[in-house]
C-alpha cells in the first residue's frame, strides 16, 4: 500500500522503468527545486515567450502549457512544489496525442530542463494536497515536477532580454541597408552614372545577401557598411548636377510670411510647430498660403515630420529650396511623374506642391492608398475645380 511517507518534494528517485538520458541526469544534479514566489501566469508568459529561443516545439509548449494551468497559485509560493499528476491517458485525450507521441514529448521537456519527474515504486501517478484541501500545497505525489520553470526563471527572462537586443540591432541594420540602398537607386536615376550597370549589379547581390543572410549581424554590418560607401561614391559624382538645380525658395521678405503664435487657427499644429522651432537654430518663417491650403501654416518642420521619404534626403534644419532639390528623388521613389509635378507647381506653386507631394507620401506610407501618382493627379484635378482642401487633410495628419 503506497503511503504519504513514500515520496516527498525532496525523495525521489529513478524506478527503472524508463531510460534515464544523460541531459535528464544534468538536469537533477543541477536543479535544486527552490525558487522565489511567483504566479501561475507569469511563469506561462515568460515560457511563452523563452519557447521561440529555445525552439520549443509546438507540441512540447502545448504540453508544458497544459501542465502549467493545471496547478493552482500556492504551488508557485516560494519553494513551493508544483507538482502534477496527470495520467497518460488523461493527457493524450486532452492533447489529442497517442502515448508513443506523448512519451516522445515527455523527454524533450525533461532532457530541456522544462521539468522533472518525481517517481517512487509503481510509477503511478498521484498527489496529496494538505487537509485534501485543492487550495492548500502539495505535500505528496508522484507526477510532473514544473519547479523547473520557476527556478529557471531569471536564466529565461535573460535570454528573452538578449533575443529582444538581438533583434532591434538587426532590424535596424536591415532599415539602413534598406535605406541606402533606396538612396542609391534614387541617385542613379536622377543623374546617372558612368558605372550604373555595375553598381546595379552589386545592389542585386546585396538584395540577395540580405534575403540569405538577414538574420546575421555581421553580415548586415558588412552589407550596410559597403552600400554607404557606394552612397558616397555616387553622391560625389552626382553632387554637382543637383546643386546646378538649386533655386532659392526660402520666404525671404515675402508679405504672406506669418510668424507663429498661439491665437493661430490650428491651435494643435502650432503646438506641434513651436516645439519644431524651438529646437532648430534655422528654421523658416512660416509660410500662410489663402489657396488649397485656406490659411493652414505651413513650414518645412512640418513636411518633415509627416513625410518619411523626405527625412531620408535632408537634415531637420531643412529650407524650401532643400526640399525642392530632393523632389525628384521623391517623385522617383512614389512612382509620379515628372509631369504631374510640373502640372502641380504650375498649378499650385512651389510650396504648396511639396506639402501635396508630402501628404501623399505620409498616406502612401501609412499604406491608406495604392497609386501614389493617381492620388497625386486628384489632387491636381480637385484644385482646377476650386475643391481642394490639403489644410483639413494635413490636420488629421498631425492630430493622430
Amino acid at each position: 500500500m503506497i503511503t504519504d511517507c513514500h515520496i516527498s518534494k525532496k525523495n525521489t528517485q529513478f524506478t527503472g522503468r524508463r531510460t534515464i538520458t544523460k541531459s535528464e541526469l544534468f538536469w537533477s544534479k543541477k536543479l535544486t527545486g527552490q525558487f522565489k514566489a511567483t504566479t501561475c501566469s507569469e511563469i506561462l508568459t515568460v515560457f511563452k515567450k523563452v519557447s521561440s529561443e529555445l525552439n520549443i516545439s509546438d507540441s512540447v509548449f502545448r504540453f508544458i502549457e497544459l501542465l502549467i494551468k493545471w496547478t493552482r497559485p500556492v504551488d508557485w509560493e516560494e519553494n513551493g512544489f508544483p507538482l502534477v499528476w496527470l495520467s497518460n491517458q488523461a493527457l493524450c485525450d486532452i492533447l489529442g496525442y497517442d502515448l508513443r507521441k506523448l512519451q516522445r514529448i515527455r523527454k524533450k521537456a525533461i532532457d530541456a530542463g522544462l521539468i522533472t519527474m518525481c517517481e517512487v515504486g509503481t510509477s503511478k501517478r498521484w498527489g496529496k494536497r494538505k487537509n485534501n484541501d485543492p487550495d492548500q500545497a502539495v505535500i505528496a505525489g508522484c507526477g510532473f515536477n514544473l519547479s523547473p520553470l520557476a527556478e529557471r526563471r531569471e536564466e529565461f527572462e535573460a535570454i528573452i532580454r538578449d533575443a529582444e537586443s538581438y533583434r532591434k540591432q538587426r532590424d535596424a541594420l536591415k532599415f539602413a541597408c534598406h535605406g541606402w540602398k533606396r538612396k542609391i537607386l534614387n541617385l542613379l536615376d536622377y543623374a546617372g552614372h558612368d558605372d550604373k550597370a555595375s553598381i546595379m549589379e552589386e545592389i542585386a547581390s546585396f538584395s540577395n545577401q540580405l534575403k540569405r543572410c538577414s538574420q546575421d549581424i555581421k553580415t548586415l554590418m558588412r552589407i550596410e557598411y559597403s552600400l554607404q560607401k557606394i552612397f558616397e561614391k555616387i553622391e560625389v559624382v552626382v553632387n554637382d548636377e543637383i546643386r546646378e538645380n538649386n533655386v532659392d525658395m526660402s520666404p525671404g521678405d515675402d508679405k504672406n510670411v506669418t510668424l507663429y503664435t498661439n491665437t493661430n487657427k490650428h491651435k494643435i499644429y502650432n503646438n506641434v510647430i513651436a516645439q519644431e522651432a524651438n529646437s532648430s537654430q534655422t528654421v523658416d518663417k512660416m509660410i500662410s498660403d489663402q489657396n488649397a491650403l485656406n490659411g493652414f501654416i505651413i513650414s518645412p518642420a512640418l513636411i518633415l515630420k509627416i513625410a518619411p521619404l523626405f527625412r531620408d534626403w535632408i537634415s531637420d534644419r531643412a529650407t524650401w529650396s532643400d526640399l525642392e532639390n530632393v523632389a525628384p528623388c521623391i517623385l522617383h521613389s512614389l512612382g509620379i511623374h515628372q509631369s504631374a509635378w510640373k502640372e502641380a507647381c504650375d498649378c499650385f506653386g512651389i510650396k504648396q506642391a511639396i506639402t501635396a507631394l508630402a501628404i501623399v507620401n505620409a498616406r502612401h506610407d501609412k499604406g491608406l492608398v495604392k497609386s501614389a501618382g493617381g492620388l497625386f493627379r486628384s489632387f491636381i484635378k480637385i484644385h482646377g475645380k476650386n475643391e481642394l482642401h490639403l489644410d483639413k487633410t494635413l490636420y488629421g495628419l498631425i492630430t493622430k
